[in-house]
């Protein structure tokens, strides 16, 4: 059924728009009038119900992916656990070793000798050595040792060298070389030697 758009037209100019005599509008009109009415209520579901479905549909879909990635990352680490494991005893095993390096209390006196000890072998002469107060860390102890030899060049290399071997962990630091007056070739070398305690096996 077509509409007659100019008889439409010419009753509208006609028409009385009384809301409580809407059934006598034309139909355009109505058409109008009910396209109107429609979008507002869109508009109004839209505003009060969809966006904020939206808004929680997007938060979903973000923790979404947060979950998925989490799930990769805890699937990798399932997946080689025991890879981990072995790597972990690994790390177990080397952490044992190089606490077999370090010095226990009873111990650390002992290291004096040492050091004298490569020293002389070396031909240097001691004019200092001596423990500085400890120093305590987080998990183990500092144990600082003041040093000052005399020697020629080539026998405080030596001694840095044998030193470095030693059994037990002794770091070298503030290397201070100088000339001796009135002796020919002579160095005097000031260094602090470290060592260290650890904590746990103390208790």
């Amino acid at each position: 059924m077509q509409i007659d758009w100019k008889a439409e037209l010419e009753q509208l100019k006609q028409v009385d728009l009384d809301l409580d005599n809407m059934g006598s509008w034309p139909r355009l009109v109505k058409a109008a009038f009910a396209s109107m009415v429609a979008a507002f209520a869109a508009f109004l579901v839209y505003y009060f119900v969809i966006s904020d479905q939206l808004t929680e549909l997007e938060a979903e879909r973000n923790t979404e992916v947060e979950l998925r990635q989490a799930y990769e990352v805890k699937f990798g680490i399932a997946v080689n656990v025991e890879v981990y494991r072995e790597q972990l005893k690994a790390i177990e095993q080397q952490f044992q070793s190089m606490l077999k390096q370090l010095p226990t209390r009873h111990e650390t006196a002992a290291l004096l000798d040492d050091m004298t000890f490569i020293g002389t072998a070396n031909g240097l002469r001691f004019d200092k050595l001596e423990w500085q107060p400890e120093r305590e860390q987080e998990i183990y102890i500092e144990l600082p040792m003041e040093l000052e030899v005399v020697g020629q060049y080539h026998q405080l290399g030596q001694f840095v060298s044998d030193v470095a071997g030693l059994s037990r962990i002794i770091s070298l630091h503030d290397f201070q070389l100088k000339a001796v007056e009135d002796e020919e070739d002579m160095l005097s070398m000031h260094v602090q030697a470290r060592t260290y305690r650890y904590k746990e096996s103390e208790k």
